[in-house]
Formats: C-alpha cells, structure tokens, sequence
C-alpha cells in the first residue's frame, strides 16, 4: 500500500475515543505482464486513538470496470489500463439517502476520470464489526 487518496472521517462509525477513516491507497498487483506492475486502488479503513493508528480493514484490489476503464483497457490488463491510481475524495456525502462518494482517478498517467460512488455509508456498515476495544500494544 502507498500512495493514493486522502483519508475521510467516518462520521457515523461511532466509538469512544476512536475516530475511523476511509481511504483508497494503491496496491501492486500481478496479473502477469512480464514485470510491469499493475496498480489497482483498495479500500482501507483506519482507525486511531489520537496516539496509535491501525487497520481496521483493508479489501482486495478494486478494479471499478467500466466506471473508469474503457473497454479496451478492460480487456488488455496489460497496457495502457494497468495502471489505475487513486487521486483523491473529492467529497463523501454520508447522509443515509444520498451516500456518495465523488472521487478521482487517473489512468496511465494520461486521463483523469471522475467517478460517484453509491453505497459507501452502506458497504462499511455491513463490514464485520470493526474492533471496538482498543488492543495494547496493537
């Protein structure tokens, strides 16, 4: 994990003490292009006391089809759509009737791609329950 997006607080993950944030850094992944790396966003939710951070959760690579790849970058992993960065949140609506999340990504370093994402609020609430004990030493 490196790089990526900027972290957004999780309003509605509420426990004592401990603030949650959302974040999509990049990971390397291989998909089998003769050493060219590949990069795809993740979905990290981090969690901090004000003194120690950890990870609450971390999902696989996301790949957002269409939503951001053309069809031709789709079907050659290998070129131009292998690498897909996340740039930023541009804003997180969390409200339970919008849930929304506007965010930027750029495609070999040659497009900028503006996407909304629907259910954010939703997908972290059916997560399994993020730690909500504070682990010394953790």
């Amino acid at each position: 994990m490196r790089g990526g997006t900027n972290l957004e607080i999780l309003p509605f993950v509420a426990r004592p003490g401990l603030s949650s944030f959302v974040g999509f850094p990049r990971t390397h992944t291989n998909v089998g292009c003769d050493n060219k790396a590949t990069y795809r966003p993740e979905m990290v939710i981090l969690t901090t006391n004000g003194t120690h951070s950890y990870i609450d959760y971390s999902s696989q690579a996301l790949h957002f089809g269409h939503s951001v790849l053309t069809p031709a970058q789709i079907s050659d992993p290998c070129g131009k759509g292998r690498i897909l960065l996340p740039s930023s949140i541009a804003r997180f609506d969390d409200d339970p009737e919008r849930d929304t999340m506007t965010m930027t990504f750029t495609v070999a370093d040659s497009t900028v791609q503006v996407v909304n994402i629907r259910g954010v609020r939703r997908l972290v609430e059916g997560l399994p329950p993020i730690r909500s004990v504070w682990m010394a030493g953790t």
